[in-house]
């Protein structure tokens, strides 16, 4: 049974391997359902793969504030749990989960109005059409994937990660059998025959679940339609496991109002700073994915957006493993702060630093040693033009020193918002992803420059990101923030963790208390 429980905490590598493991699982299965759905967009054509990273992007950058913000009830949830405070977690997940619907109907009615966009900019008609056309799918069922984030927040936030790990993990198997079926259609595809066992006996699977559903061959539009319809599946099976008994009357999963004003307006307070940051960072790589289209071909004959693509693709799966530390990284000092406990939430992000950096090391020297080996993944036999899987192999040389600094940008920055400092981390994004990245970007494509540069200015942003944050951090100004309300509770925690320091302190009154609305009955003080 799920019950809450107070555990000896340390903050040592063990214990944030341990969180961070499943979380690492629960990334590394979207990481790796959007690599497959790239990987069978390769084998169906260059083009479809540059039209599938550049309008999936561009509909993760309309999502990616939304998305940041409800994934901003991480901190919530923690910082309860911290508090001891389980009664509030069920009611904090329903704030981010009636955002996330919300927000997926209005991003219903801006794919609605801007999937002609591809074709404003100047893409290709071929490419702008399927750009277009998975663009209106994706951003039609985004909705799914909001309400993912938002109530995977309620086990994620907990450290309860192990029934995301196996929902995500199951919908690995469906999103990759039906992207196969209307990706390349009843009549399946070879790549695999070729392939050691056992994926010749994958392909034959596949293959004949493909013949039985007897779909015609959809390319980019049966991707977008196989990556919502998964969506949709696991968000059912993550809110019928939600309202369990156990957690309704545990932690308030079906409170009498799912609505609380207070508590709405805390959330959007904090996790505006987040989505803003996401926005940033997601904005400036959907400009930096829509250039490398407008290359176009290039003197080698190499499709630049589908090599681009590539490396993009590989480096997303690669840096998973930072995403888990990260959000551990996030959910201890969470937890630091809710109890008041700041020396354990250090020792946390030193013990998630020394596996980041171990992490890092060995993925750079393998983006540099053998990158032709990761690139092969997209281009079995002669399915790819020569050409583009040699510069496909030069850019990820480059994305692997983008690595390097894209994981203490991550430890660093979960770091700080984790304790809720989301308004620099906002600060931090637009300088860094429009003033260091974006901005750059377009003006070296105005003066002609190599597309080259164009990623060597990613890499200046990525190491300016990091720098940046972990001043912040070593900063602490951290160490005196917190989300949640002060309550009779979290003032005997602060006040028996000072006791273990001999010092009794007075109770801290943070601006959230000033924030609580008189009237509402769960903010009153125990």
């Amino acid at each position: 049974m799920d019950k809450p429980a107070t555990l000896a905490r340390t903050g040592r590598l063990g214990e944030v391997f341990g969180i961070a493991f499943p979380l690492i699982m629960s990334s590394g299965t979207f990481a790796f359902k959007l690599f497959c759905d790239r990987m069978m967009m390769a084998w169906y054509s260059e083009r479809s793969i540059a039209a599938a990273l550049a309008a999936g992007t561009t509909a993760f950058m309309l999502a990616s504030f939304f998305m940041g913000v409800a994934n901003y009830g991480n901190a919530f949830v923690a910082q309860y749990s911290g508090a001891e405070r389980h009664d509030r977690t069920g009611l904090a997940v329903w704030q981010s989960m009636l955002f996330s619907l919300g927000a997926g109907l209005f991003l219903v009615v801006v794919g609605y109005f801007g999937y002609p966009f591809f074709s404003w900019i100047g893409h290709a008609p071929d490419l702008a059409a399927e750009e277009e056309a998975y663009f209106l799918v994706i951003t039609s069922g985004n909705v799914f994937a909001l309400l993912n984030s938002s109530i995977m927040c309620f086990w994620t936030g907990r450290n309860k990660t192990w029934t995301v790990v196996a929902v995500s993990f199951a919908s690995i198997f469906l999103n990759v059998a039906m992207n196969w079926a209307l990706i390349f259609g009843a009549g399946g595809t070879p790549y695999l025959h070729n392939g050691p066992w056992p994926l010749p006996v994958f392909g034959d699977i596949l293959n004949g679940f493909s013949a039985w559903l007897g779909a015609p061959a959809m390319g980019v539009v049966g991707a977008g339609i196989a990556t919502v319809g998964t969506d949709a599946i696991s968000f059912l099976i993550f809110f019928f496991l939600f309202l369990r008994s156990t957690y309704r009357r545990e932690f308030g999963t079906w409170p009498a109002r799912v609505f609380n004003p207070s508590l709405m307006f805390r959330m959007l307070r904090f996790g505006f700073g987040n989505g803003m940051q996401m926005l940033m960072d997601i904005g400036a790589f959907a400009i930096f994915n829509i250039l490398m289209g407008l290359y176009g071909i290039a003197a080698s004959g190499a499709n630049v957006g589908a090599a681009s693509s590539i490396a993009i693709s590989v480096n997303g799966v690669a840096f998973i493993p930072m995403l888990g530390l990260g959000a551990a990284a996030s959910i201890m000092v969470g937890h630091g702060i809710g109890s008041r406990d700041i020396p354990y939430a250090k020792q946390a992000v030193k013990s998630a630093r020394i596996l980041m950096v171990a992490y890092m090391a060995v993925m750079a020297f393998l983006f540099w040693v053998r990158p032709e080996l990761l690139v092969s993944i997209f281009s079995p036999g002669e399915s790819m033009n020569p050409a583009t899987r040699a510069l496909a192999v030069n850019f990820l040389r480059f994305a692997g020193v983008f690595c390097m600094a894209d994981g203490f940008f991550i430890l660093y920055g979960n770091a700080i918002r984790g304790a809720g400092d989301t308004k620099f981390s906002m600060y931090v994004m637009a300088f860094s992803a429009w003033v260091v990245f974006a901005i750059p970007n377009m003006i070296a494509f105005w003066l002609n420059a190599s597309y080259y540069a164009l990623w060597c200015i990613m890499v200046l942003s990525a190491f300016t990101s990091a720098s940046i944050f972990y001043w912040r951090y070593q900063q602490g100004k951290w160490q005196d923030m917190k989300v949640i309300e002060e309550t009779g509770r979290s003032q005997r925690l602060e006040r028996r963790q000072g006791a273990s320091s001999v010092r009794l302190s007075a109770p801290v009154v943070t601006e959230d208390a000033i924030l609580t609305i008189p009237g509402d009955d769960m903010d009153k003080p125990e």
